[in-house]
């Protein structure tokens, strides 16, 4: 019984750590619409060094180290980024946050690395779109990430984040494991 009250215990501690969300992100032409063979995405997934996508539910930021192009390991743009806005988020279709980065490389093939405070109705006039909706929407693989350029306005590339599992998630099912091991390991005893 000292077992399967460590194993609770260990997988209940696991999961409140979570506090920060890791995403990943491939961006192409396709899911743009488009007809470009440009590809992007974040920068972590060909530089295993570099800072992932994240979100910090306790402060409510999403950080965005993004990529296109040769020089970040993907395939060029057709055309240069023609916009001083970037990246576009696009939640449910609508653009909800749209960001000027102070590192933007606006070439055929660049980078940008941003932070997005979420806020309720981050549009203004009375949005009904609350922290916990664009949340839930972010898990969802609801948000978008969209590269325009001078030739595709509105994204020539673009791609969702997808959530990546978290330490903790393996965490807590390897320890549901153990419990349900345990509990049959304890069957198992009693039935002898």
């Amino acid at each position: 019984m000292k077992n399967i009250l460590a194993v609770i215990s260990c997988v209940s501690i696991l999961s409140l750590h979570a506090e920060v969300w890791e995403f990943s992100l491939n961006m192409t032409g396709l899911t743009a619409g488009t007809t470009s063979v440009g590809t992007g995405g974040d920068l972590h997934q060909n530089f295993p060094t570099e800072v992932p996508i994240t979100y910090d539910t306790i402060s409510h930021q999403l950080r965005l180290p993004i990529g296109w192009g040769s020089e970040n390991g993907f395939v060029d743009l057709e055309n240069t980024v023609g916009s001083s806005e970037l990246p576009l988020i696009r939640a449910n279709g609508l653009n909800w946050y749209s960001v000027s980065p102070v590192n933007l490389q606006t070439g055929t093939s660049g980078s940008a690395d941003v932070t997005i405070q979420i806020v309720a109705d981050p549009r203004g006039g009375g949005d009904p779109y609350s922290i916990t909706a664009q949340e839930s929407d972010l898990l969802q693989g609801n948000w978008f990430v969209s590269v325009p350029s001078v030739l595709y306005g509105n994204g020539e590339i673009r791609g969702s984040l997808s959530s990546v599992p978290e330490p903790e998630h393996y965490a807590m099912l390897a320890g549901l494991s153990l419990l349900g091991f345990g509990f049959l390991r304890q069957a198992s005893r009693r039935t002898a």
